[in-house]
């Protein structure tokens, strides 16, 4: 589940001394970034370097915040949950970990206490650490015996918890080794406004990751339903991972939004992919649109 964004910058840049022709895209993929360039000519290289190497013709650094500072935004990634067919803008998901009868002590803890909380804990099952009477007495157990500070975690905790604290797990009667990419999970939180909404925990197996192009996208205006009626645009995938693996030019969702606030889960946006030309001509037709005007203007030519 990447988070990715495309910048496109109408500028030249330089890289070791070379002056490179006007227009290139910055992307961000998660906690890296790179200069992604392609040669003026019909079917040119497509090269990828790294920020570190590149510059303004000023000489200042290209930086990774230069993407929506200087660029236009061509491209985005978005998230298709299987489950309820909610199309989810990954900005407002946290990535955390969910950590169940967990204490989190400092990352700073040398060994020879570690090995001194691990003796005093052993006795305590994990349901132990779920009663508030036994909790209290972890609690006053830890501060005579070890005089350290701690605290217990959360359901859900940050994944950036690892630079501050280690973490020490009931259930394993042992500290943990976690991976923020692969034992973490996405919170997503979403609420209709009136009655209906929660928590949510995203996970890898449940979510198509989509990389929408934001240039190639159109409008088909609004369609009823029972309680009102959607917005429906048709958007350019230009790549997919997940129930839908490929990347293809013949890959579209259908983004229903709706227009006004509704009760239940009616409210949040849904997304439905469409695997073929072929099936998108069927899509149109049945919408009462015409394909050769609508299909072209996702593949950037007008009619």
């Amino acid at each position: 589940m990447v988070r990715k964004k495309k910048w496109y910058v109408d500028e030249c840049f330089v890289r070791e001394g070379r002056l490179y022709d006007r227009g290139y895209f910055i992307v961000e993929e998660e906690d890296r970034a790179w200069i992604e360039w392609h040669e003026p000519i019909e079917k040119g290289e497509v090269y990828e370097f790294p920020l570190s190497e590149c510059f303004h013709e000023n000489g200042n650094p290209i930086l990774q915040e230069d993407g929506a500072l200087l660029g236009k935004l061509v491209a985005k990634t978005y998230w298709l949950w299987d489950e309820k067919g909610w199309i989810i803008d990954p900005d407002k998901a946290k990535r955390v970990f969910v950590l169940n009868n967990c204490l989190l002590f400092p990352s700073s803890l040398e060994q020879k206490t570690k090995e001194q909380v691990l003796r005093l804990l052993s006795p305590y099952k994990p349901s132990d650490s779920s009663t508030e009477t036994t909790r209290e007495e972890i609690d006053s157990l830890l501060e005579s015996e070890l005089g350290v500070e701690f605290r217990w975690a959360g359901e859900y905790e940050p994944a950036n918890i690892l630079t501050r604290y280690d973490v020490y797990s009931f259930e394993k009667k042992d500290f943990v080794l976690l991976d923020p990419h692969l034992d973490a999970v996405w919170l997503y939180e979403w609420w209709d406004g009136l009655a209906f909404g929660g928590v949510y925990v995203l996970r890898p197996q449940q979510v198509t990751t989509v990389l929408l192009s934001e240039e190639h996208t159109v409008s088909l205006g609004e369609e009823p339903v029972w309680d009102g009626f959607t917005h429906v645009a048709i958007y350019r995938v230009l790549e997919a991972e997940g129930s839908v693996s490929k990347k293809t030019e013949d890959l579209f969702l259908i983004w229903r939004e709706y227009t006004q606030p509704r009760a239940g889960e009616r409210a949040h946006d849904k997304g439905e992919l469409i695997l073929s030309l072929e099936e998108l001509e069927s899509f149109l037709e049945e919408t009462g649109k015409d394909p050769y005007s609508v299909i072209p203007q996702l593949y950037g030519a007008t009619r």
